[in-house]
This record gives structure tokens, C-alpha cells and sequence, in this order.
């Protein structure tokens, strides 16, 4: 498979499978290119600055202390991403959640149906497929950020988030 059917399927599927192992020279071959890649497409900082114009955040904690931070940096990076420092690692941990946006003209991502599916799930069997807790914190968060914003970053206080669950066994992050 080259590099283009590669991006084909990945676009298509959202994955790629690579079967087999990599040589000690083929890891280099794909340094090398990543030091390319980060050398001369990988955005500058003053390029990142250029590409964001209305970078915002909401700060959040936790009551065991730890602190969070949901990060707006649209027009560099429009799909989910989360990063830790976590206790043992020596750098941050991270992931991506890819947002499979429309092609262009098209300006709305799937958003909702996932949130339909596991819905109809539930009237179908009669059991949420996942803790409503969750949503209940989500939401709660989300509305505590944008009051935040609407009075000039005051601390909101959060006393009907004090929720505790336990989660799903599986994942009902939308699979593909």
C-alpha cells in the first residue's frame, strides 16, 4: 500500500491497519520524515498565532485538586484533544479525538448522532448505555464555563456537580 491509498482508506475509514513489523532503517527513514515534516510543514508559532483569532479556555477543577482546561484553538486544530501530566510519566500524555468534519461546502460534523443512537438504544432495551451522570457533568461544566465568560471569569462554584459514577465497562465513543 503506498502513501496515497494509505490517506484513501484513512479517509474512507479513519484507520489505517499496517501488517508486519518495521526494521531499525525504516524507523529511521520515519524520523527522518517527521523531522522533515516538523522542519517545513509543522505551522511556527507566530504561523499557529496567524491561523487562531479568537483562542479562548475554561479552567476547571476538580475537588481532588486536579485542574483541567478545555482549550479553543479554532483555525489550528478542530478536532477533540486531551493531554495529562500523570503521576509516574515524565512528559504528558495525550490523544486526539478525530471529528470527522463535511467536506466543504457542508459546516456541520455528525455531532448528535451518536447522542441519537445510544438514545434510541436506550428505548429500545430499556437500560441507558452509558452512566447519565456523565452527561449531567458535562453539561454542567460546560454551562458553569459559559457563565464563567458572561461575567468577566468569575469563579463559579459548582455544588449540584458533586456527582459521583462509576463508567461504562465499554466505550460508546462513536465507532466506526
Amino acid at each position: 500500500m503506498d502513501l496515497q491509498q494509505a490517506k484513501e482508506l484513512f479517509d474512507k475509514q479513519g484507520y489505517v491497519a499496517w501488517p508486519g513489523f518495521m526494521t531499525s532503517d525504516e524507523i529511521g527513514q520515519v524520523n527522518d520524515a517527521l523531522d522533515r515534516y516538523i522542519r517545513e510543514i509543522f505551522p511556527t508559532l507566530d504561523e499557529m498565532k496567524s491561523l487562531v483569532s479568537d483562542p479562548w479556555a475554561y479552567v476547571y477543577e476538580h475537588l481532588d485538586g486536579v485542574r483541567c482546561s478545555v482549550i479553543a484553538v479554532n483555525g489550528l486544530v478542530g478536532d477533540f484533544n486531551f493531554a495529562a501530566h500523570v503521576d509516574g510519566h515524565e512528559r504528558p500524555m495525550s490523544t486526539n479525538l478525530y471529528l470527522p468534519m463535511p467536506s466543504k461546502p457542508g459546516t456541520l460534523a455528525s455531532f448528535f448522532t451518536p447522542l441519537g443512537h445510544h438514545a434510541e438504544e436506550m428505548f429500545r432495551t430499556g437500560l441507558a448505555p452509558y452512566p447519565i451522570e456523565r452527561t449531567l457533568l458535562t453539561t454542567g461544566l460546560t454551562e458553569a464555563g459559559v457563565d464563567s465568560l458572561h461575567q468577566d471569569g468569575a469563579r463559579i462554584d459548582t455544588p449540584h456537580l458533586h456527582i459521583a459514577y462509576t463508567p461504562a465497562p465499554k466505550s460508546t465513543f462513536w465507532q466506526s
